[in-house]
């Protein structure tokens, strides 16, 4: 909509959970400061409205983009979510907090750590009690790795759990960092509230997150957004989900950490993609003179897919090459690096054959393996049996009859 903040006059009203926006601006935000101090002729029609209309009925007075869920379960317990806080959020709470009576913020979630999105992290003490020895529960904030990484940077002070010998007390934003899961193909639950990471680009070269919310209805909050990857296009559907990928890919195969370098090799790649692509052995393989044989690149995202007609899983890499100065900077090596993939708890596998499909449609499985995988059977009833509902590669549902034949 064009208008920040919520419609109406003098807040919120109704029992139900409602959005808020914040702020709908560029980074640089509405009224651009050049086109106030240095008028032009005739003057900007849009600078010149945004200081002579109040807030709630100006289309022209947009702060960094924001996004406030006023959430209520449906146990009747209201939460307050707030997506992104950038370089006006002060001002953001003097004028919707107040105007809307938010009294404060349950959750903060972040898409990326671009300054319009992180710069207010400082002021978040301003909305929480008062103590000068930061002695009070923390607010949760969840974010990438990567986003994580760069604020420990920006704002030490936020991260830092400890003081050093001698150090004073002073007091700082209280969080609790919240790191979203690498590949981004599970939900996690902010306040109570299920949001399901939406990896876009932003720009050609940079990975930022949007998220699917909502019970009753979905809602896609995207902020900063110039491609959309074919992954996201479906929502929470379409990678899959990390332990099956990682079943069908083997034990063998493993997937580095998001935030992690790696050595990409644009030859290599480029002969890889022709080969499976099923290329002509004489074909024509693109050649690339001006790149370099190897780039040194951060990953950015991981996300797991399989080939629909064959079933071949397979995963999808954002890396962002380096630049000379950040490959001479100090990089500390992620968490994960070095940890197992993360392989299903039980599972059994199980190659098809003429003899399995002959018996009424139905194939065998070894009584050993499918105690260890599908939930127990009665063995008072006569026969033991069950429904067994199954999601496969391609999230298709199958519903299968488990009925124990033996004594």
């Amino acid at each position: 909509g064009a208008l920040e903040g919520a419609a109406g006059n003098g807040g919120r009203s109704g029992d139900g959970s409602a959005l808020i926006f914040l702020g709908t601006g560029c980074s640089s935000a509405v009224p651009n400061a050049m086109c106030l101090i240095q008028l032009s002729d005739p003057p900007c029609q849009v600078c010149s409205q945004s200081l002579s209309i109040p807030p709630d009925r100006n289309p022209n007075y947009r702060c960094n983009t924001s996004l406030l869920i006023d959430y209520c379960s449906s146990d009747g317990i209201r939460n307050y979510i707030i997506i992104d806080v950038g370089k006006t959020f002060r001002e953001q709470v003097l004028r919707w907090f107040t105007f809307h009576k938010i009294p404060r913020v349950d959750s903060i979630v972040l898409t990326h750590e671009h300054a319009d999105a992180i710069l207010g992290l400082d002021d978040i003490r301003a909305i929480q009690p008062h103590s000068p020895t930061n002695d009070i529960d923390p607010t949760a904030i969840y974010l990438t790795r990567h986003s994580m990484d760069s604020i420990a940077t920006k704002f030490p002070y936020l991260v830092q759990k400890k003081l050093r010998e001698g150090q004073e007390v002073r007091r700082v934003a209280q969080l609790d960092w919240k790191i979203i899961e690498e590949h981004y193909d599970k939900p996690f639950v902010a306040s109570g509230l299920k949001f399901f990471p939406l990896p876009v680009m932003h720009g050609e070269d940079y990975l930022c997150l949007g998220y699917l919310f909502g019970e009753k209805c979905k809602v896609a909050y995207i902020s900063d957004v110039s491609r959309f990857p074919s992954n996201t296009e479906y929502g929470e559907k379409k990678c899959l989900n990390s332990e099956l990928w990682h079943a069908c890919a083997g034990p063998l195969v493993s997937l580095p950490p998001v935030g992690s370098r790696v050595v990409y090799f644009p030859q290599g790649h480029s002969e890889q993609v022709a080969a499976s692509t099923n290329k002509e052995v004489d074909a024509h393989i693109p050649n690339y003179p001006s790149l370099p044989p190897q780039l040194i690149c951060q990953l950015h995202n991981v996300t797991m897919h399989a080939d629909v007609e064959t079933d071949e899983v397979y995963a999808q890499m954002t890396l962002q090459p380096l630049s000379p100065q950040e490959k001479k900077d100090v990089y500390l090596l992620p968490a994960e690096l070095g940890a197992p993939s993360k392989q299903p708890t039980n599972y059994f596998c199980k190659t098809l054959t003429a003899s399995d499909t002959s018996t009424h449609g139905g194939f065998s499985v070894p009584r050993r393996a499918a105690e260890k995988v599908f939930p127990p059977l009665d063995y008072t009833q006569q026969p033991p049996a069950q429904e067994l509902i199954a999601r496969d590669l391609h999230d298709n549902e199958w519903k299968f009859r488990h009925i124990f034949r033996g004594e």
